[in-house]
């Protein structure tokens, strides 16, 4: 007989090795108040606590540097793709050299259609 209490429901969550990073995390509440179950697949996911701060950061060198942030090696947004690129490729098993970073689907099939699709007749 499979235990469907609340106990039995719970108690993988409370094994989870990965559980202390929830707290890194804002969870929407849902309409009763009480944390929402995020499964939206297609969305940034939850804010991370510390993105904020990130965000602000970038654009305070954005307001200092201007467009010259990207020749500053201390700001470093010339580097960003390539930093993307190494977690892109520890993530799914392959060489830096063998992944890039880009837009979504959606936004590449957009780009593609732009540049090469000639409809007959246009």
């Amino acid at each position: 007989m499979i235990d469907t209490s609340e106990a039995a429901a719970a108690a993988p969550d409370a094994a989870d090795p990965l559980a202390s990073y929830r707290e890194h995390f804002a969870i929407p509440q849902g309409p009763d108040g009480r944390p929402a179950a995020y499964l939206a697949g297609q969305s940034l996911g939850a804010q991370p606590h510390a993105a904020r701060a990130a965000v602000e950061r970038e654009l305070d060198a954005w307001a200092r540097h201007g467009v010259e942030g990207w020749f500053d090696p201390a700001v470093g947004w010339m580097e960003l793709d390539a930093a993307a690129c190494a977690f892109a490729a520890r993530l799914v098993g392959a060489a830096e050299t063998e992944v890039a970073t880009l837009d979504t689907l959606t936004v590449n099939l957009h780009l593609l259609l732009a540049a090469f699709f000639r409809p007959a007749g246009a």
